[in-house]
């Protein structure tokens, strides 16, 4: 492995403990809050950006198709179910 993949994964390793740490910290009313995601609270935004990790190659295809294959539809779908 390359030192800037390296580097590149050490970062992302950092970014999510931080995203992680202030998530820990929301109360109910924190979830439920609107976020800059129209239409999305902070629990959907925070459904949505774990997808890559919880949804699988055929299951996301599978999404795509029933959303016509428009990942907006897809992923808004994912997060506000």
């Amino acid at each position: 492995m390359s030192q800037t993949s390296q580097s590149v994964e050490t970062r992302v390793e950092t970014e999510r403990a931080k995203l992680l740490q202030v998530l820990e910290g929301l109360d109910e009313q924190q979830w439920s809050l609107p976020s800059l995601c129209a239409g999305w609270s902070v629990r959907d935004l925070a459904v949505h950006l774990l997808m890559p990790y919880e949804v699988s190659v055929p299951r996301f295809l599978a999404m795509m198709l029933r959303a016509g294959f428009d990942f907006n539809r897809a992923a808004d779908r994912w997060a506000t179910s």
